[in-house]
C-alpha cells in the first residue's frame, strides 16, 4: 500500500471512530434521559394512598375483624398483643 492510500484509510478510519462515537454519546444521553424520565415519574404522577372513608375506629375495627397478616402489616404487631 502505499503512503497516500494508508493516509487515506487512516483518516477514513478515524472518521468512521468519530461518527461512532458521536452516535455512541447520542444514544447514551437519550438513555439517560429516559432513565431519569422513569425514575422521577413517581414524584410527578401522585396517586393518593391514604385516603380511607373509614373513621379511625371503623379502621381499626376493619383491621381486627380482617386478616392476621394485614393487621400485622398495618400495624407492626399481631392482633393478640394489640389487645
Amino acid at each position: 500500500m502505499t503512503s497516500s492510500r494508508k493516509r487515506k484509510a487512516l483518516k477514513a478510519s478515524l472518521k468512521a471512530t468519530h461518527t461512532h462515537r458521536k452516535r455512541a454519546a447520542v444514544l447514551a444521553a437519550a438513555f439517560s434521559a429516559a432513565a431519569v424520565a422513569v425514575a422521577t415519574l413517581p414524584y410527578f404522577d401522585k396517586i393518593p394512598q391514604h385516603n380511607s372513608i373509614l373513621t379511625v375506629h371503623s379502621w381499626v375495627w376493619e383491621l381486627l375483624s380482617g386478616h392476621p397478616c394485614r393487621f400485622h402489616n398495618m400495624m407492626g404487631l399481631s392482633k393478640p398483643v394489640f389487645h
